[in-house]
């Protein structure tokens, strides 16, 4: 479950006070029946839009005609990364023994990379304009996604919100039941510490995730209708193109019946001439497909443009309905009275 609480300002001037109102929400939260771990950040990933901010590495300054750094900077709490399922690659993480201590930060994988390059991150420095701070880099996190699936992760910091607090504080509870249980223990447990503090936004990670994915959600909605569509036209086309040509050879077929040919010598000369213009249009629709799928790759997720079960499938189906086109009516050919088809001739 996450949920969000802000601390007034004016009420909670000092950071001694911000720190002890979150240590002991936090405390209590995970003191909770079923409560696993709890962990507070400044800036829940797909929820609250990151913060961001320069950044300097102190013994290696930068070129003076290029601007500083930005990247996302979050202040979170010891059990945060324990939480939210983020393995520490290296180093440590912010434990409570940071409280009172000089300035710590945990830096992720993907600013180690880009900032980085050939140096070992773990105890060197960096400083914060705002404030001005020079803090240790004690840890490596593992680079996470903070608001769009589908974009790369974006360089993150993470400072020690027992050394650093603000006024956000945006909960995670990881429970060993439905989270959304918790919710009135939750409020409760705000409401002891501070009875004019409201509990917002409280729901799980999932419905998050599922929240930020909305509009392409929609989009792919809109285009599976057009797509459904397109192949019912393109399975009903297909039919009726090759049903009519069919039919239109059954005397054909009548009179190869009457010089002794069999029903499945009809049947297979069907599928043989019939299979020759649906070969030739499904390569032609592969090879279509595959130069539009550069279009769609921004609104796919860990599925491939070129996705091979997709394209199977799809050739698949367009398959089974020639077949079933080329079948049927040459099934009705095949069993023309002979006769009948001479007669007419």
């Amino acid at each position: 479950m996450i949920a969000h609480i802000a601390l007034p300002v004016n009420l909670y001037k000092q950071p001694a006070q911000r720190i002890a109102f979150e240590r002991s929400l936090l405390d209590r939260v995970a003191a909770l029946p079923g409560v696993l771990t709890a962990g507070a950040t400044e800036f829940m990933p797909f929820v609250s839009a990151p913060g961001r901010g320069p950044f300097e590495i102190v013994g290696h300054p930068r070129d003076g005609s290029a601007p500083s750094p930005v990247v996302v900077q979050s202040h979170t709490s010891a059990a945060y990364f324990q939480t939210m399922g983020i393995p520490l690659m290296r180093g440590r993480g912010i434990t409570p023994e940071d409280e009172g201590s000089l300035p710590v930060a945990v830096v992720d994988e993907s600013l180690v990379k880009k900032y980085f390059a050939n140096l070992d991150p773990i105890g060197m420095q960096i400083q914060v304009p705002l404030p001005n701070v020079v803090c240790t880099i004690v840890g490596v996190a593992r680079a996470t996604k903070s608001g769009d699936l589908t974009a790369p992760p974006v360089p993150t910091i993470y400072y020690a919100a027992s050394q650093l607090p603000t006024g956000r504080i945006d909960l995670a509870v990881k429970t060993a039941n439905d989270p959304l249980s918790l919710v009135n223990a939750l409020r409760h447990e705000v409401a002891a510490l501070d009875p004019n503090l409201p509990v917002a936004g409280a729901m799980t990670m999932e419905q998050a995730l599922a929240d930020s994915l909305v509009r392409q959600r929609l989009s792919v909605q809109v285009m599976e209708v057009f797509a459904a569509i397109a192949a019912l036209l393109a399975v009903s086309g297909i039919y009726g193109v090759l049903a009519y040509l069919v039919d239109q050879r059954r005397r054909e077929m009548g009179i190869r019946i009457a010089l002794g040919a069999s029903s499945l010598d009809v049947i297979a000369l069907v599928l043989r001439q019939g299979s020759l213009p649906v070969a030739t249009g499904l390569g032609l629709g592969i090879g279509g497909a595959l130069g539009m799928t550069r279009i769609l790759s921004s609104l796919l997720y860990e599925v491939s443009a070129t996705d091979p079960l997709t394209f199977i499938f799809v050739s698949s189906g367009l398959v089974v309905a020639a077949l079933m086109a080329i079948l049927i009516p040459a099934r009705r050919a095949a069993q023309v009275n002979p006769t009948e088809a001479l007669r007419h001739e």
